[in-house]
């Protein structure tokens, strides 16, 4: 099988699922830490006490990512359904990958934004943090433009015109289709709100 595709990428659907389980392994590896290292020898009695300032960060190098694992199979069906429901192809094949392998590496070390009160921690450290947070927004609007992208080229292939006329031939095609393409069309305005809010939770 590989020597008859070898000069051939992987789906783009493999791909991504493969990113997302890649997510799932490396921020486990938080909660897995403080369980085993802390949690089971504090419960036998093996030591006194728990480090909670180390406890914390490693729940929170599990917790951010959290989002993340229900957001990547979002973003994979609309990448890889949403194109086959109207009738298209994605815009970039590229783009979407690499959309991916940023959401991959931005997500897993920012937990700390989630301890900017915390004494204990370098303001060095939460300053490097929040600007890590904010990367997370690159990979986020390099899918909303690869989406409406693929919206207009595909309208353009059916002769539309104007700046949103492939919104009235596309989205009427099928019910299904208007309601994902407008579910996450309208996503993207609160998820960057989000932006302006508190990190501190």
């Amino acid at each position: 099988m590989e020597k008859t595709n070898e000069d051939k990428l992987s789906p783009l659907f493999a791909f991504m699922a493969v990113v997302t389980m890649l997510m799932w392994l490396i921020a486990t590896i938080g909660v897995a830490a403080t369980v085993l290292v802390q949690f089971i020898p504090w419960s036998f009695g093996w030591v006194d006490t728990i480090d909670v300032m180390i406890s914390r960060t490693l729940f929170w190098y599990f917790g951010h990512p959290l989002v993340y694992f229900w957001l990547l199979p979002t973003y994979i069906c609309w990448y890889v359904i949403i194109p086959k429901i109207i009738g298209g192809k994605i815009f970039s094949d590229a783009l979407a990958r690499l959309s991916f392998l940023l959401l991959l590496l931005f997500s897993i070390p920012v937990g700390f934004h989630h301890q900017l009160m915390e004494p204990g921690i370098s303001p060095v450290w939460k300053y490097i943090q929040v600007i890590l947070t904010f990367m997370v927004v690159i990979p986020s609007l390099m899918t909303a433009f690869s989406l409406f992208a693929t919206f207009e080229t595909n309208g353009r292939a059916r002769g539309t015109r104007g700046l949103f006329g492939w919104a009235k031939v596309l989205l009427g095609r099928t019910f299904a289709s208007s309601l994902r393409s407008w579910g996450c069309s309208s996503s993207f305005p609160p998820e960057r709100a989000a932006l302006l809010t508190p990190a501190t939770k």
